[in-house]
């Protein structure tokens, strides 16, 4: 038990848990690693002014009910989850991008087509491997 224990308070990534809940709740895309960092990053992008913030996925997906559960109150920032990903960046961010900052939240390892006229601006790392919170913002 201390051996388990001291991995799971000091290096969860590693813990000698089940891969299957080490990678649900730490490693793998379901797991919330970079989300207070992005909850902090529009949480202060929003003290400017109003921003947009459009995330991949809906109803249960990780970036849009942490913006709805972190963010909801902020009268600054709006916020809609767009799933299935579309091959081409909605017009309607596009047309918004030119008038107030609008942001992209991919879950995962994913990233943003290379079509979209995007910016990446913060990549953050789930756990351990390869698996990433990305945000983008929308070039005007």
């Amino acid at each position: 038990m201390i051996f388990a224990d001291y991995f799971i308070i000091f290096k969860i990534t590693h813990a000698p848990i089940p891969a299957a809940d080490r990678n649900q709740y730490v490693n793998s895309w379901p797991a919330g690693g970079g989300v207070s960092e992005m909850v902090e990053f529009f949480t202060n992008e929003s003290q400017k002014g109003k921003i947009y913030v459009a995330t991949q996925g809906t109803f249960g997906s990780l970036p849009t009910n942490a913006m709805e559960i972190y963010l909801g109150e902020n009268q600054n920032i709006e916020t809609r989850g767009i799933y299935p990903l579309p091959s081409e960046l909605p017009e309607d961010l596009k047309l918004m991008a030119k008038q107030i900052p609008v942001y992209y939240v991919f879950n995962d390892s994913e990233n943003a087509p290379e079509n979209w006229p995007v910016t990446l601006i913060k990549k953050y790392q789930k756990g351990a491997g390869d698996r990433h919170l990305s945000v983008y913002r929308v070039n005007p």
